[in-house]
């Protein structure tokens, strides 16, 4: 379990737990060889926006990591 400071706003603790949905979807992805693609799901459009256009706004570090991290 994963917890985010309580006083984190709302748009950057969902950025953030995005990134590490895809960090853990990266691990098992490593293990299993078979695994050639991850999907990304989340009822928050705005984050995912954010994280396929990373532009300067809210949220923008975390979005860019994500963005990196789910292209490598």
């Amino acid at each position: 379990m994963c917890f985010v400071r309580s006083k984190a706003k709302v748009y950057s603790a969902e950025l953030t737990v995005v990134l590490i949905g895809l960090h853990h979807a990266q691990s098992e992805a490593e293990k299993h060889p078979l695994i050639n693609h991850i999907i990304v799901y989340s009822d928050n459009t705005s984050a995912l926006t954010t994280i396929c256009d990373p532009q300067l706004r809210k949220g923008q570090i975390l979005a860019y990591d994500f963005y990196h991290n789910a292209i490598r």
